[in-house]
């Protein structure tokens, strides 16, 4: 986690402390492999949270939905779209409070507050929308072990790691 650490702090991520518009940043946390748990020495850093929105987003003076950088895989949410994504229990957005505490990068009172009331999330929504996200990207991670170059041991090695990762994880947050 140092590691990562250091890299978030280092020139790449400089535009979490210079864009004016991250200032109101309330929760930051890893997401993909190292947010399952499932990351390997290759495995890029991913950064999702949540942000207030400046002033003249809130007043309506010009619109505000997310951050994105591209480079670094790095969105940052504002909160009425993330508190919108969340209601229709999309599992992206739903993923992001359940993540284990040493993957949280930063997390002020709100975002400790948005964290603590998740279950207000929750609904017979998430049941259809976990369901079909998983079947999706199932799918999509067989047809992309198909396409691969490694072998079919090595296919299998990491399919299985993958499985199990994303078990520990359903089960340590569910």
């Amino acid at each position: 986690m140092d590691k990562i650490r250091k890299k978030i702090a280092g020139q790449e991520y400089d535009f979490l402390r210079e864009t004016p518009d991250l200032r109101g940043c309330i929760y930051l946390t890893l997401s993909g492999s190292y947010g399952y748990g499932t990351n390997i020495s290759t495995s890029d850093v991913d950064l999702r949270g949540v942000l207030v929105e400046q002033p003249q987003y809130l007043y309506g003076l010009a619109g505000y939905e997310q951050f994105e950088d591209l480079a670094t895989d790095t969105v940052i949410y504002g909160l009425k779209k993330y508190v919108s994504l969340c209601v229709q229990a999309n599992p992206n957005a739903l993923e992001l409070l359940g993540t284990d505490e040493d993957c949280i990068i930063l997390q002020t009172e709100a975002g400790h507050l948005l964290r603590e009331n998740a279950h207000l999330f929750l609904s017979q929504r998430v049941i259809g929308s976990f369901g079909n996200y998983a079947s999706a990207q199932l799918r999509r991670f067989c047809n992309a072990l198909c396409h691969d170059q490694y072998s079919e041991e090595e296919q299998e090695a990491h399919l299985a790691a993958t499985l199990h990762g994303q078990i520990e994880h359903f089960n340590r947050t569910y």
